[in-house]
């Protein structure tokens, strides 16, 4: 008897599938390794701009106002809790993954199928944490270079008085309010010569 085409056709395909297989699988773990590089990185720039920025209150205030280093400091730490949150839904993807495959193996594909839609979940809550973080990071550095350009060229009441005082002609002095002449002249004194009669 001669070999059955079908049975061939079958074993081609299963051999496809499995190569395929492996090859979508290796894609996957270097994206893993990609996604946890990432969230690394995204940690420490969050967590590290955070830190720096209590650790420099004062130059920042100084440098960017009250309100631009409150704005900073709040969006920092929102893009380290985003950044945390991704971590821990990458961990979930992970874990309903593996316990996919676990129930692919056992021949559960109810169970296999239901694990699959919580990985889907888990993968799409840890890429959107991800960007979360990245756009709350761009915003607190964006505001607070916004604030301390406007703080730098915008004068202040000091500094107005300052040039006030520096454009002021030399012939205009003070008054004296209660005397109501240049300060140290007392009309009011009988005794200066230059008090009128």
């Amino acid at each position: 008897m001669g070999e059955d085409p079908w049975r061939r056709e079958f074993e081609s395909d299963l051999a496809d599938r499995q190569i395929a297989a492996q090859a979508h699988q290796k894609e996957r773990e270097v994206l893993f390794g990609n996604e946890a590089f990432l969230i690394g990185v995204l940690q420490v720039v969050s967590g590290g701009s955070l830190f720096a920025g209590l650790s420099q209150t004062e130059a920042l205030e100084r440098l960017a106002g009250g309100v631009s280093f409150l704005g900073f400091i709040t969006l920092m730490a929102a893009a380290l809790v985003a950044s945390v949150l991704a971590a821990y839904w990458k961990h979930e993807y992970k874990m309903w993954d593996v316990k996919a495959a676990a129930s692919v193996a056992e021949g559960n594909r109810a169970e296999a199928e239901a694990r699959v839609r919580k990985t889907g979940k888990r993968l799409v809550a840890m890429r959107r944490a991800m960007l979360v973080c990245i756009v709350l990071f761009i915003v607190g550095i964006g505001q607070l270079l916004a604030f301390a350009w406007t703080h730098a060229l915008t004068p202040t009441t000091e500094k107005r008085a300052q040039t006030a005082a520096s454009v002021r002609p030399p012939q205009e002095q003070p008054t004296n309010a209660t005397a109501g002449g240049p300060l140290g002249t007392n009309y009011l004194d009988d005794t200066n010569p230059m008090t009128p009669s």
